[in-house]
């Protein structure tokens, strides 16, 4: 990112993407490490706030032997608090 543009900014940028980034070299790479500082204060779905889409991929992904869809909502709640 400090010396090639990321392919992300070619493609249609996604939900909540600020159609006014634009990369120049070395700067870009320095906000967007800026701006992980503050991802986490973001709500749930945006930043890097993943709530429970982790879980539940990682459960379609690869399932422990046994595991049942029950298994992945009671890990689902234990991830948020319960």
């Amino acid at each position: 990112m400090a010396v090639q543009r990321p392919d992300w900014l070619e493609e249609p940028r996604a939900p909540g993407v600020s159609p006014s980034i634009r990369w120049i070299p070395g700067i870009t790479m320095l906000q967007l490490g800026a701006d992980q500082m503050m991802a986490n204060d973001m709500p749930a779905g945006q930043g890097h706030r993943f709530g429970q889409e982790p879980v539940w991929a990682w459960a379609a992904i690869l399932p422990p032997p046994g595991w049942t869809e029950a298994d992945t909502a009671r890990l689902a709640e234990e991830e948020l608090g319960g």
